[in-house]
């Protein structure tokens, strides 16, 4: 009788709590939603993003919460149609850079950083726009080339790759 008695209330108990629920719910370490009369946005801080699979009815995210997000680039000033070229590369030494310029007059500034932002050198371009540089005392690493124009509205950035030999 006790046994029977015990089951019964376990059952009822079970059936009242709603142990789970198939709302969505986030979990993070921060983040908000606000809803205006034109939309609405939810956020949260501190969380990885994977994937998101679709069908015609259910949703399924990898990760807590994921959206549409849009990438976005900094548009390059070209107004001359100047082409930059960096050759070989990869390369384990010497790398060759080639400014085409209609304009002889332009000068540019070329500043080799590496990939946290770190200024390895800069160089001025007056009158040649063939250049050769040494990159054997450089650490096998991928570097940028950030190439502006210093009498006109030019801005290009060109990736390279150290190779050891």
């Amino acid at each position: 009788m006790k046994f029977t008695f015990l089951i019964l209330i376990s059952l009822t108990v079970t059936f009242l709590c709603n142990a789970q629920s198939i709302t969505q719910e986030v979990i993070a370490n921060g983040g908000g939603f606000q809803k205006q009369i034109n939309g609405s946005l939810q956020y949260t801080v501190g969380e990885p993003i994977i994937e998101t699979t679709k069908n015609i009815s259910n949703i399924l995210t990898q990760g807590f919460q994921q959206g549409n997000y849009n990438i976005v680039g900094i548009k390059e000033n070209n107004p001359d149609q100047i082409n930059c070229q960096v050759y070989p590369n990869p390369s384990p030494n010497l790398i060759n850079l080639k400014i085409e310029d209609s304009n002889i007059s332009n000068q540019y500034k070329l500043i080799i950083m590496d990939v946290l932002g770190k200024e390895i050198k800069s160089i001025y371009l007056n009158d040649d726009k063939i250049i050769q540089y040494d990159l054997s005392n450089l650490a096998a690493s991928t570097y940028f080339i950030n190439i502006t124009g210093t009498n006109n509205p030019f801005s290009k950035t060109l990736k390279i790759e150290k190779i050891n030999q």
